[in-house]
């Protein structure tokens, strides 16, 4: 990046990658020259319903095995179970694509419950005292996500961005988030 960050910014294609031709591991910064290294797309394309993200920006990076393949487990889970449709059968949006893919990827395993993310659907019931008998109110939720891999899936894009935003093409390559990364809260958010 040059002088003027703000200007660099404003001129990002909107339709193609950025690549970088990293020597490091943008995620744990072990010299690629010494192992195994894959081409990392930042944003997954199988994190979305296929092909939408075809002529998209994105950030593509060089990787170790290692932690390329630990993101793919996180994002494996966690898309399957984002593209879900909500307890009404409703997806986010009507798009063929989405409804596709998410059958497709009901049949991937949930991390948080060791069954299939179609079979992943939680209950929870509530009992309390109501004039000297008891009153039951049962709960349902679509799938959920574990945040602890919600939270390691942010640190790896966020690990990655600021790999970019600090990477010098003389020396091909970019900094490391020193210190530690404090997540706040999970959230569902339907886009």
């Amino acid at each position: 990046m040059g002088k003027n960050f703000t200007d660099e910014l404003k001129e990002l294609p909107p339709n193609r990658p950025i690549k970088l031709d990293n020597l490091t591991c943008v995620y744990c910064s072990t010299e690629l020259s010494n192992v195994k290294s894959n081409e990392e797309h930042v944003i997954a394309r199988r994190f979305v319903p296929k092909g939408k993200i075809e002529n998209q920006w994105n950030l593509i990076v060089l990787t170790c095995e290692v932690c390329n393949n630990k993101k793919s487990d996180l994002e494996e889970d966690i898309s399957a179970i984002t593209m879900q449709p909500d307890l009404n059968g409703l997806h986010v949006v009507h798009d063929e694509d989405l409804v596709t893919d998410s059958i497709r990827k009901s049949r991937s395993s949930s991390r948080r419950t060791g069954k299939t993310v179609l079979d992943s659907k939680e209950e929870l019931t509530l009992n309390a005292p109501f004039f000297g008998g008891n009153i039951a109110f049962g709960l349902e939720s679509p799938p959920q996500i574990d945040p602890e891999r919600a939270f390691e899936l942010a640190r790896f894009h966020i690990t990655a961005f600021f790999y970019w935003l600090t990477y010098d093409k003389t020396t091909k390559i970019g900094r490391f988030w020193k210190g530690f990364y404090f997540p706040i809260q999970v959230t569902s958010n339907k886009d």
